[in-house]
């Protein structure tokens, strides 16, 4: 069995459909979301192919999801697990 072998044979045009159908209805989709609504519908399909559907469909939101970033805390201890 092959790496790829878990994985949903669709092509891209197919795949460019469904990603289109499950942004009609939640615009600001995400590449999680977007993974799910598909697994839902019973397709199982590769972080990387999702991504290039998305750029395909549309490239300025796209490019806005990537610009979003975590900005996280930074604490100052004395040791690692010292605040517990």
């Amino acid at each position: 069995m092959g790496h790829g072998s878990n994985f949903s044979q669709i092509s891209d045009a197919a795949l460019d459909n469904l990603v289109r159908q499950i942004l009609t209805s939640a615009s600001q989709s995400g590449i999680g979301l977007i993974r799910d609504a598909l697994q839902s519908r019973g397709w199982r399909i590769q972080r990387h192919r999702i991504m290039a559907a998305l750029q395909r469909l549309d490239p300025v939101m796209s490019a806005l999801r990537q610009t979003r970033q975590i900005i996280r805390r930074t604490y100052n201890v004395l040791s690692p697990n010292s605040p517990w």
